[in-house]
This record gives structure tokens, sequence and C-alpha cells, in this order.
């Protein structure tokens, strides 16, 4: 809270967000903030899309993710797909 109090008496902040990273608390506040403040635009991509990152990219972030999971150190190459 000092560190915060300290950041807005130096610089004016419109909003300051106190965030939990262990549990999350003050994320929704910040994510409806945020969402009130981007301009709405046209979709990039079709709705149904997550990302316009090519899948093999994808699969390899997912992979990633899963594998440092339970270990560190751990390099992911996907060499192949099925369609």
């Amino acid at each position: 809270m000092a560190l915060a109090q300290a950041a807005n008496e130096r610089m004016k902040f419109e909003s300051t967000f106190m965030i939990s990273a262990l549990s999350g608390d003050g994320v929704d506040d910040l994510r409806k903030t945020l969402a009130r403040m981007v301009p709405p635009g046209p979709f990039h991509y079709p709705e149904d899309q997550m990302s316009d990152a090519p899948l093999r990219h994808l699969a390899a972030e997912i992979t990633r993710e899963r594998s440092t999971a339970s270990s560190s150190g751990t390099a992911v190459s996907i060499d192949g797909r099925d369609r």
C-alpha cells in the first residue's frame, strides 16, 4: 500500500489497482476498467478463431506450458502435425 500511495503522490494516475498474483484478487476490477477504455472495433480474424498465430506455434506453446508445469529447462519443437 505504501508503494502505491507514494507513486500516486508523485504522479497523477486515473486509477490504481491492487492486484494479488497469488489469489487473483483485483484482476476483475482491472479487466472491467480496461474493457471500458478499449474502443470498439472490427474483428481482425473470425470470431471463433482464438488467435492469428499459426497452429504450429499454438501447439508448441501449449506443449511448452504443460511440460514446464512439472519440470524446468524444457525445449519444444513441433516437426509435424496431423490435419
